[in-house]
């Protein structure tokens, strides 16, 4: 799975905690998450947030997936080492060539398309097409849409396409 444009990485954990809390323990999960700024990659990667970042997540979610900060570190939270163990956060420019090889089974580009124009959005749908394996997922904004960009890839719901074939 890739989170491409992951920020401060609440993205490629809130995946984390659903896969982990729904899929049978015996899949292999892996997530790649990326961004092109250094500045949010390192918050991801240390996976610490303030309270107020996750005070809409359900006690027994917080529970089980953060650590509560005590003494100088109270009113934040850390994710667990369970969570940060499948993540791997790298930076990544889109506008550059692509070191990955696999294929993935999930790209996650949420709020990513609409900074770019509509030449670079029909080349980035073409990319993540290349990158994901036969009717696979790809996940984007609520903003954005790759209606007239890409026939590579079928609506399945506002934000959700497959790929085709």
């Amino acid at each position: 799975m890739w989170s491409a444009g992951c920020s401060t990485g609440e993205e490629p954990y809130s995946i984390a905690i659903t896969l982990l809390e729904n899929v049978p323990s015996d899949w292999d999960i892996k997530i790649l998450a990326t961004d092109l700024d250094t500045n949010v990659l390192r918050t991801a990667s240390d996976g610490v947030y303030t309270e107020d970042r996750v005070s809409d997540l359900p006690e027994e979610t917080l529970k089980q997936w953060f650590m509560r900060g005590k003494s100088s570190q109270a009113g934040q939270v850390k994710v667990r080492s369970q969570l940060q163990q499948i993540i791997q956060f790298k930076q990544l420019n889109l506008m550059q060539d692509w070191p990955m090889k696999g294929q993935f089974d999930f790209i996650f580009c949420r709020n990513v398309l609409i900074y770019f124009d509509r030449e670079t959005k029909t080349m980035l749908a073409k990319r993540y097409a290349q990158m994901l394996s036969s009717r696979s997922w790809l996940f984007i904004g609520h903003s954005e849409s790759l209606n007239q960009l890409s026939n590579e890839f079928e609506l399945v719901a506002c934000t959700s396409y497959r790929k085709n074939t």
